[in-house]
């Protein structure tokens, strides 16, 4: 598969699994809530999936600027001839 065409999947698979993430942040948080887990479960459980919803949304962020830099157009230097 081509790199321009496998970045908006990549992308929209980043976008979900992020989503996801939030969803288990808020879900553990809940249970914690409703004394359905420890305090400390509850603590742990969050953590781990916080720092994965953060690495998630750095991972998209990256892809979107490399996608950026695809897209734009590169400089070139001037010639001999465009000082005349």
């Amino acid at each position: 598969m081509h790199a321009k065409t496998a970045r908006p999947q990549q992308q929209q698979f980043l976008a979900v699994n992020i989503v996801m993430d939030s969803v288990d942040v808020a879900a553990f948080l809940a249970a914690g809530l409703r004394g359905d887990v420890s305090r400390k479960s509850t603590m742990l459980s969050a953590a781990v999936a916080l720092s994965a919803f953060v690495a998630g949304t750095t991972a998209l962020i990256e892809h979107k600027q490399a996608a950026a830099q695809e897209t734009e157009p590169t400089a070139t230097a001037p010639s001999d001839s465009d000082w005349e």
